[in-house]
């Protein structure tokens, strides 16, 4: 499972799903490129922006939810997911924030072929839903993170989801 999830991420992370990443002499991955775009179906807008080894990419789907992603990194390789979502079913249970979690990822890997890396997170993130806690990262394989985050509201909720390695 190790090395299945180790390549799905640094797929996910440094490759994108619809364009190869441009080489700098900088950084070995080459820069972010976009993993969403307007022809999905169930995309209702998508912008990309570049900065270097930085992006940000903001998906509105057609079910209400809006997307923002940031993917940052050379060796050590960053991937923020903030979903502004309306509900939540308990606000106060960080087992429901995760759950909500799993259930975006699952949405993703629903998009296309090529989004079935986001399944796989969702299932590794479901086998130990029960150990996270907000802020702190939790290693699900070696090298290999996610942190979850919330930032509660009443007219919608920010849920965030950070996928991440780090150097052992």
């Amino acid at each position: 499972m190790r090395h299945i999830l180790a390549f799905l991420f640094l797929n996910l992370l440094a490759f994108g799903c619809d364009s190869p990443p441009q080489k700098s002499s900088d950084c070995p991955l080459g820069q972010p490129t976009p993993i969403f775009s307007n022809t999905l179906n169930q995309v209702q807008s998508q912008q990309f922006e570049l900065n270097g080894q930085n992006s940000l990419e903001t998906v509105v789907f057609k079910n209400g939810v809006m997307m923002e992603l940031a993917q940052s990194g050379c060796e050590q390789i960053s991937q923020e997911f903030q979903f502004k979502i309306k509900d939540i079913p308990n606000k106060n249970n960080t087992v429901s924030w995760v759950e909500t979690g799993i259930s975006q990822f699952k949405f993703l890997s629903s998009l296309g072929e090529q989004f079935a890396p986001f399944f796989m997170w969702a299932t590794s993130i479901e086998s130990q839903k029960e150990k996270f806690a907000f802020n702190t990262p939790l290693e699900l394989e070696p090298g290999f993170f996610v942190t979850f985050n919330k930032v509660p509201s009443s007219d919608f909720n920010i849920l965030i989801v950070r996928l991440h390695t780090e150097k052992q």
